[in-house]
């Protein structure tokens, strides 16, 4: 095991000010250009072989990189798993290859494009905070203890709109609707398209102005997706 090193907070707020610049020569084939002198030294510990599978994973691959993430780090605090600067010296560092791999095209979209996916500028499932969240977000626990992803697969490889629209709404915070969410679009496939994937969130988004949300089981958010889907169509004029 190999104790994790991140970066010091006022270093990854001096790189975000230069890559917001439009400066993005840092960014190297095989490796980002970085200060060691402002590396600190962390409390969280991780398996080096972890670095070497990652090599296998690509663009099409986002469920198994979200696993073997999760995996490795499973025991993180919501602090942690909120501390930019630990994520930012992994997407620099230790994943660099990895991140570049899958998101090459810093030069085509610039500054904002690197600052989403190496520097955590949005919550989003395409970058490695989302990845991990997303997976502690879905995952399940088997009556053997065993952690159940089929949430997490459905999420991550079923559909790009949900994954986006649902991972960076403010409803995906609460754990229960998250699963609900995803429980209703997995059981119900031909419902996952952007039309009315955007009207159940906005639905839901306007149940937590009048119930409190965080204390209804996730049981409750799929039976009322189905109860509101014929109405969400109709308003979309869709055939039922």
């Amino acid at each position: 095991m190999k104790r994790i090193k991140i970066f010091e907070e006022s270093y990854c707020n001096e790189l975000k000010r230069e890559i917001k610049k439009g400066s993005l020569s840092r960014f190297g084939e095989t490796g980002f250009d970085y200060d060691p002198n402002r590396e600190l030294s962390s409390n969280i510990q991780m398996d080096e072989t972890v670095w070497t599978r990652f090599e296998r994973f690509g663009k099409d691959d986002l469920f198994s990189a979200a696993k073997e993430l999760f995996e490795a780090f499973p025991n993180l605090t919501g602090l942690q798993a909120s501390y930019d600067p630990f994520w930012i010296h992994l997407s620099l560092v230790e994943l660099y290859g990895y991140m570049k791999r899958v998101y090459p095209d810093i030069e085509k979209y610039k500054s904002q494009y690197a600052l989403n996916h190496f520097f955590m500028s949005k919550f989003t499932a395409y970058n490695l905070r989302g990845l991990w969240w997303t997976v502690k977000m879905t995952v399940k626990k088997n009556p053997d203890g065993n952690n159940d992803y089929t949430l997490t697969r459905f999420l991550l490889n079923g559909n790009s709109q949900l994954t986006q629209s649902l991972v960076e709404s403010q409803l995906f915070r609460c754990q229960q609707v998250t699963l609900g969410v995803t429980e209703y679009f997995m059981d119900n496939p031909a419902d996952c398209t952007s039309d009315i994937i955007k009207e159940a969130l906005k639905y839901l988004n306007f149940l937590g102005s009048i119930k409190q949300l965080a204390s209804l089981p996730a049981e409750f958010f799929k039976k009322e997706l189905g109860r509101q889907m014929p109405t969400i169509k109709l308003n979309l004029g869709l055939n039922q």
